[in-house]
């Protein structure tokens, strides 16, 4: 069924415009990173991106999202900038090993929850509340930050 402007179902665009290759999330989290980081390699132009993205019809009559040809640069500046991200700065051999590392902490503490082998005031309540898969409180959900997290490692390496 070809789709008219009287009937025209927006799900599919919205959908598109947060999921996909070119959508809201992955630009916010390009740019943010790269600020966040410190590094220059996520800049790209949002407002060229944004200004070349256009609404057409396919051959199949279904409205997609599209590229004008002349913000194509655009586009490959953010391509580009995610693909230096990727290389520099998410699969950096330092972030994934530092990753890893986070993990088997984490799967100490939990392993010294589950045995009784870590006293309450070690560990946050919110970070024990996850290992042993019990509900907790918006409340406690929200002060659960870097800075708790920092905390309780700082506290596990100074156990014996």
């Amino acid at each position: 069924m070809e789709e008219t402007d009287e009937n025209l179902d927006l799900k599919f665009i919205f959908a598109s415009l947060v999921s996909g290759q070119i959508d809201a999330d992955r630009m916010d989290y390009l740019l943010r990173d790269t600020k966040c980081s410190g590094m220059s390699y996520g800049q790209f132009d949002l407002e060229k991106v944004i200004e070349g993205l256009a609404i057409s019809v396919d051959n199949t009559g279904r409205y997609r999202v599209c590229i004008k040809e002349q913000f194509l640069s655009a586009i490959e500046g953010y391509f580009y900038a995610r693909y230096q991200m990727y290389d520099n700065i998410y699969l950096h051999p330092y972030k994934m090993f530092s990753e890893e590392l986070f993990c088997r902490i984490l799967r100490e503490a939990k392993r010294c929850v589950l045995y009784g082998q870590m006293s309450n005031n070690m560990i946050p309540i919110a970070v024990e509340a996850i290992f042993t898969q019990a509900k907790i409180t918006e409340e406690e959900y929200c002060k659960l930050d870097d800075s708790v997290v920092d905390g309780a490692i700082q506290t596990w390496a100074d156990c014996d």
